[in-house]
């Protein structure tokens, strides 16, 4: 299976992608931190070749600091993947990840400030009560939805599913297209 590893915190903690689709190119970007002491984290992109047509795919794992967050999803810093997206056509753009932040964040708002770039929360379009995906309680059921896979609006979400396993702190969040 093609992948793509991009380190960020000593070697061996990043992102990744697992694709069944061939990788065109793929490239690790460094996103803002400004809480001292924070840990570093970046954004994954990656272009895809899906049934005769360039996709482009952002991976990322957003910082638990709120102030970190705000920069790096904010479009007021070069290096935030607001920036580096709006650097992109916005066709056929998938940003996925554990973005650390719920539906009713500050965060969350920021998404769609921007006037070229909207995007589609994909289990929020299908679904009306959105499920959790991680912050899990003693009994292992999720608590809080800090997981999502958004979309450019050209691309129309068709399912979305939450699976869960004790296998990871975070349930599996999948959609198709």
């Amino acid at each position: 299976m093609p992948y793509y590893y991009g380190p960020k915190f000593f070697k061996h903690y990043g992102n990744a992608i697992l694709s069944k689709y061939p990788f065109l190119e793929a490239e690790t970007f460094p996103i803002p931190h400004v809480v001292a002491g924070s840990e570093p984290r970046a954004v994954i992109r990656a272009r895809l070749l899906i049934n005769s047509q360039i996709w482009t795919v952002y991976v990322t794992h957003l910082s638990t600091k709120h102030q970190d967050r705000l920069a790096q999803v904010s479009y007021n810093y070069s290096n935030s993947i607001g920036s580096i997206i709006a650097d992109s056509t916005f066709e056929r753009v998938v940003w996925m990840g554990d973005f650390n932040f719920d539906p009713i964040s500050e965060e969350y708002s920021i998404l769609n400030l921007s006037e070229s770039i909207k995007f589609i929360d994909t289990h929020q379009f299908l679904d009306t009560i959105p499920e959790y995906t991680g912050n899990f309680d003693d009994n292992y059921q999720p608590t809080q939805r800090i997981d999502y896979i958004m979309c450019s609006p050209d691309l129309i979400p068709t399912e979305n599913e939450v699976i869960c396993s004790i296998g990871s702190d975070h349930c599996a969040v999948l959609t198709k297209f």
